[in-house]
């Protein structure tokens, strides 16, 4: 649910009224325009973060930096565009990230982008097959608890009779 506000701009102190949600993300910081354009004194946005739709975030990098080659670049070239968790894994394994190559969420959510949450799969398939897996072992981790619970109910109804 997003609302109105008033909030200041961390860079230059300038207060304006924007539209956030302040629940899905307490901690982003909103920028004002001017200020998330500037970035390493060339005028281009650099590790500025966005929430996608589809719940991936995406960081802006510069033209300078090693994982350019990464990233989808703008029309300008200047700078680029990267989703964080490949870059992530690119910066732990110091080197670019092959098209390739696909990065997966352990824990299934998108923007959570710690190294630990995070694994490397070398193609598609295997990505495909990590899915199937947590699906599969949280199926039947449901259902090992459901007949435990089951049977401890069981248990319960057969100490009660034999009180009776």
């Amino acid at each position: 649910m997003s609302i109105i506000g008033w909030l200041t701009c961390p860079d230059c102190g300038i207060s304006r009224q924007k539209r956030y949600d302040p629940y899905k993300h307490p901690d982003k910081i909103v920028k004002c325009s001017s200020c998330k354009m500037k970035g390493n004194n060339h005028g281009h946005r650099e590790k500025h973060r966005i929430f996608l739709k589809n719940g991936y975030v995406v960081v802006w990098i510069g033209k300078d930096d090693f994982f350019f080659p990464m990233a989808q670049k703008s029309p300008s070239g200047n700078y680029g565009q990267i989703k964080e968790h490949r870059l992530v894994i690119a910066k732990h394994l110091g080197r670019c990230l092959h098209s390739w190559e696909n990065v997966h969420h352990r824990n299934g959510i998108k923007d959570d982008n710690r190294f630990e949450n995070l694994e490397l799969t070398a193609t598609f398939g295997e990505h495909s097959s990590n899915h199937n897996k947590g699906y599969k072992d949280g199926f039947e981790q449901g259902l090992r608890d459901g007949r435990l619970k089951q049977i401890q109910e069981l248990r319960k109804e057969i100490s009660l009779l034999k009180e009776r």
